[in-house]
């Protein structure tokens, strides 16, 4: 049996370039799902992380708000008679800086490097706000400096959070 090699080449000559758009397809659609799989994971952490993000930004105005409150009213000694609804944002306020602690608590294992420190330093705020109103006077130094400890916990956090790919 004799084999023809030009006819052979021909052949190859004109099935090779069919053959690379075949898998040229194949190629580009498992990019394609991969690629819409890698921006669904992403999409999501994305969400958490703005979450994340507006939860902490919530968490701080409420304690600059309830920082104002406080120091207003420890210049004030007769503030409750005259500006009784002080008392009430008070409490609604420490009812929301609860209810944003918790809300940072349940975002943080999405980023397990800084996470904890985000809401360990959200508790020790919320902590000595507590003491501050229990006292009636103090030094807010410290408040501030948790304050600061918080917001740079919580840049890392939402850096690790948008980072994350797992």
């Amino acid at each position: 049996m004799k084999i023809d090699l030009e006819l052979i080449l021909k052949i190859a000559q004109l099935f090779t370039p069919i053959l690379i758009f075949i898998f040229g397809i194949l190629f580009l659609k498992s990019i394609e799902s991969t690629k819409k799989h890698i921006e669904r994971q992403s999409h999501f952490y994305k969400k958490w992380a703005d979450e994340f993000f507006n939860t902490c930004d919530d968490f701080m105005k409420c304690t600059e708000r309830v920082l104002a409150l406080l120091t207003f009213v420890s210049h004030n000694p007769d503030i409750n008679e005259t500006c009784p609804h002080y008392g009430k944002e008070y409490n609604d306020l420490f009812t929301r800086l609860l209810e944003l602690e918790l809300r940072i608590r349940r975002v943080v294992p999405f980023a397990p490097k800084f996470g904890n420190a985000v809401a360990n330093n959200a508790s020790e705020i919320f902590t000595k706000l507590s003491e501050l109103f229990e006292q009636k006077k103090g030094n807010v130094d410290p408040i501030v400096n948790l304050i600061f400890e918080f917001n740079k916990a919580a840049k890392l956090a939402h850096g690790e959070m948008l980072a994350n790919k797992k």
